[in-house]
């Protein structure tokens, strides 16, 4: 039978005492990541609500008036396009970014996806011709490729 010593006791004893506390340390540093990520997720989720609200009130008022007048008309552009930047700002404050596509140079297929060819002599075979639908990254990670029109001989 095995047998330890007094200070082979005294230092498993102070081992796990030690690990006892970095166990209660990292339990609350963990607490304080998951309190943060809920604040950010909340504070996220208040910006996209108010996008809501913008596409609602737009939905609410065109079942009313299914004839708007043409001046609502004329505006409706500007007002769609508003409520996109405001949803680019929300997803930008979260890190997500959307992919800069340079027209009439090859694709960069690390962040495109080819999704259709148009036959083009005046250009490199794979030059970027049109971006049917953007991508977008969130830190180094592609979230969604970019949709492109490539040339094609």
């Amino acid at each position: 039978m095995y047998q330890i010593t007094a200070d082979q006791r005294d230092e498993i004893t102070a081992s796990f005492n030690r690990l006892i506390q970095e166990n209660a340390a990292l339990q609350a540093k963990l607490q304080q990541q998951q309190t943060a990520t809920a604040n950010a997720n909340n504070s996220l989720f208040l910006e996209l609500l108010g996008v809501v609200d913008a596409l609602d009130y737009l939905c609410g008022y065109l079942a009313e008036n299914p004839e708007p007048p043409a001046a609502f008309q004329q505006r409706l552009p500007n007002s769609l396009r508003s409520i996109v930047s405001k949803l680019e700002g929300s997803l930008a404050g979260s890190g997500v970014k959307a992919i800069e596509v340079p027209l009439n140079t090859p694709a960069d297929f690390n962040v495109c996806a080819a999704v259709s060819r148009e036959v083009r002599t005046d250009l490199e075979p794979q030059s970027v011709i049109k971006v049917s639908r953007r991508g977008f990254t969130v830190g180094e990670a592609v979230l969604r490729s970019a949709e492109v029109v490539v040339a094609a001989e």
